[in-house]
Protein backbone atom coordinates (compact mmCIF):
# COMPACT_ATOMS: atom_id res chain seq x y z
CA UNK A 1 0.00 0.00 0.00
CA UNK A 2 1.28 3.43 -0.90
CA UNK A 3 1.23 6.22 1.68
CA UNK A 4 1.60 9.72 0.30
CA UNK A 5 1.02 11.09 3.82
CA UNK A 6 4.32 9.70 5.15
CA UNK A 7 6.22 12.82 6.30
CA UNK A 8 9.45 11.66 4.69
CA UNK A 9 7.75 11.65 1.26
CA UNK A 10 7.22 15.40 1.55
CA UNK A 11 10.85 15.86 2.63
CA UNK A 12 12.18 13.98 -0.41
CA UNK A 13 9.86 15.91 -2.74
CA UNK A 14 10.84 19.25 -1.21
CA UNK A 15 14.52 18.51 -1.82
CA UNK A 16 13.73 17.31 -5.35
CA UNK A 17 11.95 20.58 -6.04
CA UNK A 18 15.04 22.49 -4.93
CA UNK A 19 17.18 20.53 -7.38
CA UNK A 20 14.65 21.15 -10.15
CA UNK A 21 14.65 24.88 -9.44
CA UNK A 22 18.45 25.09 -9.30
CA UNK A 23 18.77 23.27 -12.64
CA UNK A 24 16.29 25.64 -14.24
CA UNK A 25 18.02 28.70 -12.80
CA UNK A 26 21.39 27.50 -14.13
CA UNK A 27 20.10 26.73 -17.63
CA UNK A 28 20.53 30.25 -19.08
CA UNK A 29 24.06 30.49 -17.69
CA UNK A 30 25.63 27.55 -19.51
CA UNK A 31 26.61 25.65 -16.38
CA UNK A 32 25.99 22.30 -18.07
CA UNK A 33 27.70 20.04 -15.54
CA UNK A 34 25.80 21.58 -12.64
CA UNK A 35 22.54 21.24 -14.56
CA UNK A 36 23.23 17.55 -15.20
CA UNK A 37 24.05 16.98 -11.54
CA UNK A 38 20.91 18.68 -10.23
CA UNK A 39 18.70 16.89 -12.77
CA UNK A 40 20.12 13.54 -11.62
CA UNK A 41 19.57 14.55 -8.01
CA UNK A 42 15.98 15.59 -8.71
CA UNK A 43 15.25 12.23 -10.33
CA UNK A 44 16.91 10.32 -7.52
CA UNK A 45 14.95 12.15 -4.83
CA UNK A 46 11.63 11.73 -6.62
CA UNK A 47 12.18 7.98 -7.00
CA UNK A 48 13.21 7.73 -3.35
CA UNK A 49 10.04 9.59 -2.36
CA UNK A 50 8.05 6.84 -4.08
CA UNK A 51 10.06 4.17 -2.27
CA UNK A 52 9.17 5.80 1.04
CA UNK A 53 5.53 6.02 -0.04
CA UNK A 54 5.72 2.27 -0.69
CA UNK A 55 7.04 1.89 2.87
CA UNK A 56 10.53 0.91 1.72
CA UNK A 57 13.81 2.33 2.94
CA UNK A 58 15.61 4.03 0.05
CA UNK A 59 19.07 2.56 -0.47
CA UNK A 60 22.15 4.76 -0.51
CA UNK A 61 22.66 4.76 -4.24
CA UNK A 62 22.74 7.24 -7.08
CA UNK A 63 21.78 4.51 -9.56
CA UNK A 64 18.36 5.51 -10.85
CA UNK A 65 17.88 2.21 -12.68
CA UNK A 66 18.35 0.35 -9.40
CA UNK A 67 15.74 2.59 -7.75
CA UNK A 68 13.37 2.06 -10.67
CA UNK A 69 13.83 -1.71 -10.34
CA UNK A 70 12.98 -1.57 -6.62
CA UNK A 71 9.84 0.42 -7.37
CA UNK A 72 8.73 -2.07 -9.99
CA UNK A 73 9.37 -4.96 -7.59
CA UNK A 74 7.12 -3.09 -5.14
CA UNK A 75 4.35 -3.19 -7.75
CA UNK A 76 4.62 0.30 -9.21
CA UNK A 77 4.43 0.49 -12.97
CA UNK A 78 6.55 3.39 -14.13
CA UNK A 79 6.60 3.08 -17.90
CA UNK A 80 9.20 4.62 -20.18
CA UNK A 81 11.66 5.64 -17.47
CA UNK A 82 14.53 3.32 -18.41
CA UNK A 83 16.15 5.83 -20.76
CA UNK A 84 15.82 8.85 -18.45
CA UNK A 85 17.17 6.83 -15.52
CA UNK A 86 20.02 5.36 -17.55
CA UNK A 87 20.99 8.73 -19.00
CA UNK A 88 20.86 10.64 -15.71
CA UNK A 89 22.61 8.10 -13.46
CA UNK A 90 26.19 8.88 -14.57
CA UNK A 91 25.67 12.60 -14.01
CA UNK A 92 25.71 12.06 -10.24
CA UNK A 93 29.48 11.71 -10.50
CA UNK A 94 30.65 12.49 -14.04
CA UNK A 95 29.43 16.04 -13.73
CA UNK A 96 31.18 16.57 -10.38
CA UNK A 97 34.78 15.65 -11.10
CA UNK A 98 37.34 16.73 -13.70
CA UNK A 99 38.63 14.33 -16.28
CA UNK A 100 35.35 12.54 -16.94
CA UNK A 101 34.29 14.52 -19.96
CA UNK A 102 32.49 17.80 -20.13
CA UNK A 103 28.77 18.06 -20.43
CA UNK A 104 27.53 20.03 -23.41
CA UNK A 105 24.52 22.28 -23.93
CA UNK A 106 22.82 19.31 -25.62
CA UNK A 107 23.58 17.14 -22.56
CA UNK A 108 22.07 19.78 -20.29
CA UNK A 109 18.92 20.02 -22.40
CA UNK A 110 18.63 16.23 -22.39
CA UNK A 111 19.10 16.15 -18.61
CA UNK A 112 16.30 18.67 -18.14
CA UNK A 113 14.04 16.54 -20.34
CA UNK A 114 14.92 13.32 -18.52
CA UNK A 115 14.29 14.93 -15.13
CA UNK A 116 10.94 16.18 -16.42
CA UNK A 117 9.97 12.65 -17.53
CA UNK A 118 10.73 11.30 -14.05
CA UNK A 119 8.85 14.24 -12.49
CA UNK A 120 5.73 13.61 -14.58
CA UNK A 121 5.74 9.86 -13.91
CA UNK A 122 6.27 10.15 -10.16
CA UNK A 123 3.74 12.95 -9.80
CA UNK A 124 1.16 10.82 -11.63
CA UNK A 125 1.67 7.96 -9.17
CA UNK A 126 1.42 10.29 -6.18
CA UNK A 127 -1.62 12.12 -7.60
CA UNK A 128 -3.42 8.79 -7.90
CA UNK A 129 -3.06 8.43 -4.13
CA UNK A 130 -5.05 11.61 -3.42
Amino acid sequence: MLRRDHPEVADWLSHALEDEQVARLLAPHGLHAAIGYHCQQEGEKRLKALLVAAELIPPRTHNLLALLDLLRKAGLELADLELPCAELTPWASVSRYPGHGDLTADDARAALGHAAAIRVATEAVLAALD
